[in-house]
């Protein structure tokens, strides 16, 4: 007797149709049992990412002061300039470094470039809480910069130890993860800052805290990302093929997925947790150089859409509060700090809504790629938005809160373009031993548009305003411009491997 189509299968049942169109478009018939999360696995990369910004944004509340506390600069109004080049030293390190971190994953293993990744946060930023000198101040947060690849490489992980069923669903914790530590890092900086007159009861009579002022929101921080070393040592599993060498035994749902997706995956952390002895796998192939995964097409399309999207993503989140923040008679709608705060606050929840149910959900019933396009399009109304709701403030103040409300859903809506350039990126890999590589020159891409961005788009704002270049609207023609180029590279942009990408094309040009 037939089956009814409608009907759910057995819980006994493993469906043998292919899972994927083409291996990697979702099919909303066949997609009905996703491989159950290895869900510690996918914990301990999240906690590893959740920590990060306990060292990374901690300076965040009074990095202003301490740089003007070393004596370099003789106003207020120059602190900022100079706070910047501490970010943009952070930046720059990572520029330059992440590609080789990513590299070395590939040769060593993931679990060992984490941990040193940790490792050299934790050192630079205990470290950075004792410095006076500005000079020291831009050459530890290089250094603590440089040491850490984790970005990237942990991205790999999850890769790894997911599949095209339950890749989306693991890939949506990230950026909640970095969001709740960001949100705790800055309160913690700022609640500990100088405790020897916030706490005099407590700290007062410290001399050590005297003499440093910053030094125990640091520890704090240090001492806070030291967790996720812990978990980095003791939970999390190798996942690199060459260096893995237990195997625990799969799910049957997973058995019959990686049948179709990844012939070779195992499961790390999964519902089975009993390894069983294994010999050591071969590489499945061999590494690929800078020069060559920029031959192949498919990488070279990711890359240089994740460029492009870093440089109008990062661009628009500077605009965004500096257009808020600015009066209307300079070209922003004069909010105060607290709304702004508010409005940030709310970017993130919806964000972390979005990232959790609504992507993974989409993502398995319409793929990767059509959310990617649909959400990079957003940018261009979001830069629309900027002009039109200032001008519209100007004659009514309500259509302020309101347009403010309507650019953060929107933001929201469009920072899921993270979660799904992380897929690609990785889909576009050609092996798993060349997942670091690949990942490692996105990160190194993205570094470069945060080093060079947030300078580019405050100054043309300035610029822009107070000397009315094209009456006030050159940033927004050139954000413009910027959003139709990266919105545009999207439809180049194919969700497949470089081996299915070669095979699509094959019959076309035939």
């Amino acid at each position: 007797m037939a089956q009814d189509s409608r009907s759910l299968p057995a819980v006994s049942d493993v469906e043998t149709a292919p899972l994927l169109d083409n291996g990697r478009t979702p099919n909303r018939r066949t997609v009905r049992n996703p491989t159950p999360l290895p869900k510690l696995q996918v914990f301990a990369v999240c906690f590893m990412r959740l920590v990060e910004p306990m060292s990374i944004w901690v300076i965040f509340p009074f990095i202003n002061e301490m740089v003007h506390a070393t004596g370099i600069v003789s106003t207020p109004e120059e602190v900022g300039y100079y706070s910047g080049l501490i970010e943009s030293a952070y930046a720059f390190a990572q520029f330059l470094t992440s590609y080789f971190w990513g590299a070395l994953s590939d040769k060593i293993g993931r679990k060992p470039v984490l941990c040193i990744g940790l490792t050299g946060l934790i050192t630079g930023t205990f470290v950075f809480g004792f410095m006076k000198v500005y000079a020291w101040m831009i050459i530890v947060r290089f250094l603590l910069a440089g040491f850490n690849g984790n970005a990237a490489v942990g991205k790999c992980v999850l890769g790894e130890v997911t599949d095209a069923t339950n890749q989306a669903r693991a890939f949506s914790f990230l950026s909640p993860a970095w969001a709740i530590g960001s949100i705790i890092a800055p309160i913690i900086g700022g609640f500990l800052s100088k405790p020897a007159e916030s706490f005099p009861d407590i700290f007062g009579n410290v001399q050590l805290f005297k003499t440093f002022s910053y030094a125990l929101p640091c520890i704090a921080g240090a001492a806070l990302t030291s967790t996720g070393l812990f978990v980095g040592i003791f939970v999390l599993k190798e996942t690199l093929p060459t260096k893995k060498r237990k195997v625990a035994p799969k799910h049957p749902v997973q058995e019959a997925n990686e049948h179709h997706h990844h012939p070779h995956r195992h499961d790390y952390g999964g519902l089975n947790t009993f390894p069983v002895e294994t010999e050591e796998e071969p590489p499945i192939e061999a590494g690929i150089t800078l020069g060559e995964m920029l031959m192949i097409p498919s990488i070279r399309m990711v890359l240089l859409s994740y460029t492009l999207l870093g440089l109008i993503t990062i661009c628009v989140d500077n605009i965004f509060v500096l257009w808020m923040y600015t009066p209307l008679r300079g070209g922003g709608i004069g909010l105060m700090p607290s709304q702004i705060g508010t409005v940030l606050a709310s970017v993130g929840v919806i964000s972390t809504f979005i990232g959790l149910f609504v992507f993974p959900y989409l993502q398995r019933r319409i793929g990767t790629t059509p959310i990617y396009r649909f959400c990079m399009s957003l940018y261009i109304l979001i830069v629309i938005l900027f002009p039109t709701i200032h001008y519209l403030a100007q004659i009514n103040t309500q259509a302020a809160v309101i347009g403010v409300g309507l650019i953060a859903v929107l933001k929201s809506m469009g920072g899921t373009v993270f979660a799904c350039v992380m897929i690609l990126v990785n889909m576009s890999s050609p092996s798993r031993t060349s997942l670091g590589r690949v990942n490692g020159a996105a990160q190194t891409s993205a570094a470069m548009m945060r080093t060079i961005g947030p300078t580019m788009a405050s100054s043309l704002f300035a610029l822009s305003n107070h000397r009315r270049l094209a009456g006030g609207m050159a940033v927004y023609l050139v954000l413009g411009a910027l959003a139709v180029a990266s919105a545009g590279i999207t439809f180049l942009v194919q969700e497949a491997t470089p081996e299915e990408a070669k095979q699509s094309q094959s019959p076309q040009e035939a």
